[in-house]
């Protein structure tokens, strides 16, 4: 185990020792170990397996002749949780160890969140860590509840943050406050540094140009009835990106309405970046909405998503401050974001259920609107997925996506490449993505 680790360990025994000394014993000796044992620290916890194998396969000629190769990931995932029940109903402690292996990966590689590359030649190669490690604290009445949490914690569409759904997750270093009663949820947490899915160490939070900031300080406040939602969450990069967004779900009957609005804007360290390195200018603006119909066998799905994003010097886009921003919409694709300034995009995605085990869907995304002097560009994904849900395993999952895409060429300030006439040129890829995941 790391020495770093084990001053968090003896904290645990150290704090949550104490008042169940307090409390419970009339000695004034801190837990014996079959106190500890017997405790519902240990007599309420949960342990669980979990395994992910994932592969990835990308080929793109989207940005010039040097990136015009297959970039291939595939990793083999196992991560081993503990949480613990609660001493005295109110203290406890939750830890996730992850380790991943290298299956296989292209010389020319983008770790894809998948695999560590580190080094000049940026190798990818296998990696494990303390997922998660932190402190929790439960407090309940009639028609409350407050959760603490204080440490590295994995975060599920937190505020501004995300980081679930690689082979391993990317988790946070800070504390978090969710406070519930009745139908509405507050939330807030500060965050300091983020261990991404892809490293096994913490980092600091920095810009696109490598300049590190001090936190992310972000929460949200949710309404959930029967039939609506309605959330409002919002996040500050210390002096750097301010982002705040809206949104909305309503379903009645087979029918589920969603809208989403999201909001960067730009504050001092963003404004000192060079051209190179801003996506936009001051604000970018993203919205999302969708209709999507519930039959017995069939799921149905219409959206439309525009982007608004003014970079003088280029073509914007709505760019996420970081990988694992909460951010729900059709415009990210299999292996395509729409989300340059003033593209539309229409989505068109049909499920249907062959048996109950088995689903099989296809998607189609065509972007337009963007353009870039005097030349108007678009954007088209088809993809063909498959889901099996098989109900003699429980918690197995296999999921299999494929499909062609075709953009515009691009450099790397996101800008259109243009032919000897000033013409964009048309750019294509293809994507292969599955995944097998199973927990015991």
């Amino acid at each position: 185990m790391k020495k770093k680790y084990i001053p968090f360990l003896l904290s645990i025994l150290f704090l949550y020792g104490f008042p169940i000394c307090a409390t419970e014993s009339s000695s004034d000796h801190f837990l014996t170990g079959r106190e500890m044992r017997e405790s519902n620290f240990f007599l309420n916890s949960k342990t669980k397996i979990s395994l992910a194998n994932k592969f990835q396969y990308l080929k793109s000629n989207d940005y010039p002749v040097e990136n015009s190769v297959v970039q291939t990931a595939w990793a083999q995932g196992v991560r081993l949780d503990f949480e613990s029940g609660y001493i005295g109903e109110h203290f406890g402690a939750d830890i996730s160890y992850a380790g991943v292996a290298k299956l296989a990966a292209s010389d020319y590689f983008y770790t894809r969140q998948y695999l560590y590359a580190s080094g000049d030649d940026m190798a990818p190669e296998s990696f494990s860590k303390f997922e998660q490690a932190y402190l929790k604290q439960y407090f309940a009445s009639d028609s409350s509840q407050l959760t603490l949490k204080e440490g590295q914690i994995t975060l599920d569409g937190f505020g501004v943050l995300d980081g679930l759904n690689k082979v391993t997750n990317t988790s946070y270093r800070g504390a978090l406050a969710d406070l519930q009663y009745d139908k509405v949820e507050f939330r807030l947490g500060y965050f300091s540094q983020y261990m991404n899915a892809d490293t096994p160490h913490n980092e600091h939070f920095a810009t696109f140009s490598g300049n590190n900031y001090d936190y992310v300080l972000t929460g949200d406040l949710t309404y959930k009835d029967k039939n609506n939602s309605l959330r409002y969450l919002a996040g500050e990069y210390k002096d750097y990106l301010f982002t705040h967004g809206l949104e909305f779900k309503r379903h009645t009957g087979s029918i589920q309405y969603t809208a989403e609005l999201y909001h960067n804007h730009a504050l001092t360290l963003w404004k000192q970046m060079s051209d190179y390195h801003k996506t936009f200018d001051e604000d970018a603006y993203h919205f999302n909405m969708d209709l999507t119909r519930f039959s017995e066998q069939w799921v149905n799905v219409i959206g439309y998503s525009f982007t608004q994003a003014n970079r003088k010097n280029g073509l914007g886009r709505f760019q996420q401050s970081l990988d694992n921003m909460t951010f729900h919409s059709q415009a990210y694709g299999l292996s395509e974001e729409f989300i340059n300034d003033n593209e539309s995009v229409l989505t068109l995605i049909n499920i249907y259920k062959i048996t109950p085990d088995y689903e099989l869907g296809f998607v189609s995304r065509f972007g337009y609107g963007h353009h870039y002097q005097g030349n108007h560009m678009n954007d088209i994904e088809l993809a063909l997925f498959n889901k099996w849900t098989p109900r003699n395993i429980e918690n197995l999952t296999l999921v299999l996506g494929l499909g062609p895409n075709w953009t515009f060429k691009r450099d790397y300030f996101n800008n259109p490449i243009l032919d000897e006439n000033g013409d964009w040129q048309r750019g294509s890829g293809f994507c292969v993505t599955s995944s097998i995941e199973y927990e015991f």
